[in-house]
């Protein structure tokens, strides 16, 4: 009897190889083309370069179909409603539009579509219907057209009782009229305490708001940074290999009280301009930061180079400081 532990030979065909495996199948040297093997010589590509881009290709064009059909899946969805405007007519992130002024919303519908329905003669209205997960039904809200003004302070208020003055400003971003914005912020909470307490007392603390603010301008973090520094202080240097040496510095008195009490809320999410803001009141030692992590760490300084056939090379070449010292810029690039 055979023993049960020895394994059999595989029965092998006239030229070689298994009837499993065909011998060209057994050869390294060997490969499919349309469904025949054929030997590869030594010195021959693992994939020929029309090979590689007809395989890429094919592989683009299946994710783009992929990602196209998940998108009609989604329909076209609200991605943001502005405070002051469609927010407050009742839109909501993550609303799935159906209609425009009675014109569907179908599946092969795209946002270049909806947007150009979207627009209009400022002073005139539409009429957007949309569903909303969780909710039953359809709803419809009548929207006028107007030249939309999106400002970085989406909150200014006293919080808790008006007459102990703390006040609250959030800050999203840092365009060009951030610093104006803000000024004009402190000076309402300024006077609304005034108001509540008699004439009696003035702001006794702020708490400005960075979480979530990825930056912006550098020109407008200055701006900002000045309403609440001591005129003449540092507020962000930039420093790199073969670049001139540049450091800003606050020209004008602030307009916070010193006496102010003021605390920067930041997260994981405040980066660029707003870590410029946040790094010189801590340095400076004018307020406190407050949050349960490290900031985003986004502070380079980058130049954009043109390179033939249409490309062009981004590097670096300098970063930002802090007043004493600190590099902004992260050391982790990537999470493991």
């Amino acid at each position: 009897p055979k023993p049960s532990n020895v394994a059999t030979p595989e029965p092998t065909t006239k030229e070689g190889g298994s009837k499993i495996l065909p011998k060209d199948a057994l050869n390294d040297n060997s490969r499919l083309i349309d469904g025949e093997p054929v030997t590869m010589d030594a010195d021959e590509d693992l994939i020929l370069e029309d090979d590689y881009e007809r395989a890429e290709m094919v592989r683009q064009r299946k994710d783009d179909e992929r990602a196209i059909a998940k998108a009609n899946e989604r329909g076209v969805r609200v991605v943001n409603a502005f405070e002051g405007y469609a927010f407050d007519y009742g839109m909501r992130p993550g609303d799935k539009l159906l209609a425009v002024d009675g014109w569907k919303i179908d599946a092969g519908t795209s946002v270049e579509d909806v947007r150009n329905r979207l627009r209009g003669t400022p002073g005139s209205s539409v009429d957007i219907t949309f569903e909303r997960p969780g909710v039953d039904g359809d709803v419809t809200i009548t929207l006028p057209r107007t030249v939309v003004q999106i400002s970085d302070v989406k909150l200014v208020t006293l919080v808790g009782k008006a007459e102990d003055g703390i006040g609250y400003i959030q800050l999203s971003g840092f365009t060009a009229d951030a610093g104006r914005e803000v000024r004009n912020g402190i000076f309402a909470l300024q006077q609304a305490t005034e108001e509540a307490s008699g004439g009696e007392r003035s702001l006794q603390g702020l708490i400005l708001d960075l979480r979530g603010n990825p930056g912006g301008l550098l020109t407008s973090a200055v701006d900002v940074s000045s309403l609440l520094v001591p005129k003449g202080s540092e507020i962000v240097s930039a420093k790199g290999r073969g670049f001139p040496g540049v450091t800003y510095k606050s020209r004008v008195d602030p307009i916070l009280d010193p006496k102010t009490k003021l605390a920067v809320l930041i997260n994981d999410s405040t980066a660029s301009a707003a870590e410029i803001v946040s790094g010189a009141v801590q340095d400076l030692d004018v307020g406190v930061i407050v949050g349960s992590g490290r900031t985003f760490g986004k502070g380079l300084v980058q130049n954009v180079e043109e390179l033939p056939f249409d490309t062009a090379l981004k590097f670096t070449v300098a970063k930002y400081y802090t007043p004493s010292g600190r590099c902004i810029q992260s050391t982790k690039y990537y999470t493991p």
